[in-house]
């Protein structure tokens, strides 16, 4: 499945949001949150950046698929000849 990068991904930040919270019950994990609420912002930039690689993939996907045809079409115009 072409999706299965981009649900990982989205399962992964998930999973990083969830152990943000959880930190933030620890005396220890304000020192540690405030270093993890920077790294965040920057995850949901390479998110970003990640689903616009998959959208540009599938994008590329068709115009080969277009393009296999229009070969295709050519090879049997050229056998008719």
């Amino acid at each position: 499945n072409d999706n299965t990068l981009i649900e990982k991904m989205n399962h992964q930040e998930q999973a990083f949001s969830q152990f943000i919270n959880r930190l933030g019950d620890l005396p220890v994990g304000h020192v540690l949150m405030n270093d993890l609420h920077e790294i965040k912002p920057i995850l949901a930039v390479l998110m970003e950046h990640m689903r616009t690689v998959d959208a540009t993939l599938d994008s590329l996907r068709k115009d080969l698929s277009v393009t296999k045809k229009v070969v295709a079409s050519f090879a049997g115009t050229e056998a008719k000849l």
